[in-house]
């Protein structure tokens, strides 16, 4: 799904409830975990950066959210993260329910 958005907030608003519960849990998580996080829309998706270096992202889609991280780094600020590394920079998750995270 394409997404325009400026903040985080109008772009968990353009998804459909369903997707909409998955975003707001991830996003309370991530700022649960890391209340310093600086939140912004990087790459089309919301972002969130420590110490001005990207920590995590997540993205909505139809039928699902990816969670995607620098997972060497976010391993280190928050050991136990569970990611899949799937590309050589970067691990991914995929959500289907809000009750899996």
């Amino acid at each position: 799904m394409k997404n325009k958005s400026e903040s985080v907030d109008d772009y968990i608003s353009e998804f459909p409830e369903d997707i909409q519960k998955i975003l707001k849990k991830l996003r309370k998580t991530i700022l649960e975990i890391a209340p310093e996080a600086e939140e912004s829309i990087s790459y089309g998706m919301p972002a969130y950066k420590t110490s001005g270096k990207p920590l995590v992202y997540f993205a909505g889609y139809k039928k699902h959210v990816r969670f995607l991280c620098n997972s060497k780094r976010t391993c280190k600020i928050c050991p136990g993260t569970f990611a899949v590394q799937t590309r050589k920079r970067f691990g991914a998750v995929s959500f289907k329910s809000a009750n899996t995270i």
